[in-house]
């Protein structure tokens, strides 16, 4: 039986292993941490899914995020209005 290494017990690392384990490989992950997944994948601002492989940085694929943000009901939604500094939404209500 052939022996592999993995270093990093990330999602990558992790799913890898699981995978080669499978496929009938002896399998040893290493990892800096206690517990898997604990440096890069811990909130990874990314998304892993078979049903949506899009690349981050493609244009559509941004201003697609973008517009989602924007939504009331998006996972991550972003208030246009909380970015304006509190000083200019007291002014343009002073204008008449």
């Amino acid at each position: 039986m052939q022996r592999i290494a993995i270093i990093g017990g990330g999602i990558t690392g992790i799913t890898s292993a699981y995978a080669l384990a499978k496929r009938g490989f002896d399998v040893t992950v290493f990892e800096k941490h206690r517990y898997a997944a604990m440096e890069t994948s811990f909130a990874n601002g990314g998304q892993l899914s078979a049903s949506n492989a899009e690349v981050w940085n493609h244009w559509p694929t941004v201003l697609k995020g973008l517009r989602w943000m924007l939504k009331n009901d998006a996972l991550s939604h972003c208030c246009p209005r909380a970015l304006i500094p509190m000083g200019k939404r007291r002014a343009d209500r002073l204008r008449p």
